[in-house]
């Protein structure tokens, strides 16, 4: 025997709160450690060190300037790899928003300005996770800050990631326009 019962508007906020308690929490996970990530980027390394620097007032306009964006960061960590006495590279963690939450993640840099290699440090989003992909990053491997880093033209886009992509990107340049300002010699800008 079926009961018809018969509910007034009341009901609504009771389904909204049964449907949204059964949506999963963004996925937050960690890949891999900044250790970890260090020895990825340096293996034969004797030594890292880390040096932290405060952005004096024109290093941020050069940054920005290079950008075309404002920077809020004032202060930028560099690891350097040392073998002996030869510089291997350089390294820098930076965290981007995804389409709502932070993507961390770390660049490696060689003395002379180009990418070595990306990694993705933690991922929070619930979608756009296949910017992790070691197929993917190695886009990034050997780029420079003269070479153009666009999504969708220099960068293969993923579908379902095209923020996670866009902001990788952008964190990508934004460590060489960092190491520039604090390590380099200006290369002219190509945009």
């Amino acid at each position: 025997m079926l009961r018809t019962v018969r509910l007034g508007l009341a009901w609504w906020p009771s389904l909204i709160i049964l449907t949204l308690s059964c949506v999963p929490p963004a996925a937050a996970t960690t890949y891999l450690t900044r250790k970890e990530a260090l020895q990825l980027f340096f293996p034969g390394a004797t030594r890292v060190e880390a040096r932290t620097t405060l952005l004096s007032p024109e290093q941020r306009k050069a940054v920005q300037a290079r950008l075309g964006k404002r920077v809020r960061k004032r202060v930028i960590t560099f690891y350097r790899g040392w073998q002996g006495d030869n510089l291997l590279g350089y390294a820098t963690v930076l965290n981007e928003i995804g389409k709502h939450l932070p993507i961390t993640f770390m660049v490696g840099i060689d003395p002379g300005g180009r990418v070595t290699e990306v990694v993705i440090l933690a991922y929070r989003e619930s979608q756009g996770g296949e910017v992790r992909q070691r197929r993917f990053l190695r886009q990034y491997r050997g780029k420079a800050l003269q070479d153009h880093i666009r999504r969708g033209k220099d960068i293969v886009n993923i579908t379902g990631a095209t923020l996670s992509v866009q902001s990788v990107s952008y964190g990508v340049r934004k460590a060489l326009v960092f190491w520039e300002v604090l390590y380099g010699t200006k290369a002219p800008l190509r945009r």
